[in-house]
């Protein structure tokens, strides 16, 4: 399973797709533009953080589990 939990606040996302672009792994968009968060086995790291960063309304949310910083070192 994956270490952290991603979200989107659907509210303030523009479905704007950049997410989508930069890690596909993580992000997808329904046909009407609506996009989803999928939770893959493994987490490309630096995508989603290039993802997070990279969001105009920068409604990207991570939420790392209490004491398990080191669990992406590969």
């Amino acid at each position: 399973a994956m270490n952290s939990s991603v979200s989107i606040d659907h509210q303030a996302c523009s479905e704007c797709g950049t997410c989508v672009e930069l890690c596909p792994e993580v992000f997808y968009s329904e046909d009407d533009g609506a996009v989803h968060v999928l939770q893959p086995e493994s987490v490309p790291r630096e995508a989603l953080e290039q993802a997070v960063a990279w969001c105009p309304e920068q409604c990207i949310h991570v939420d790392e589990p209490p004491g398990r910083e080191s669990s992406y070192e590969s």
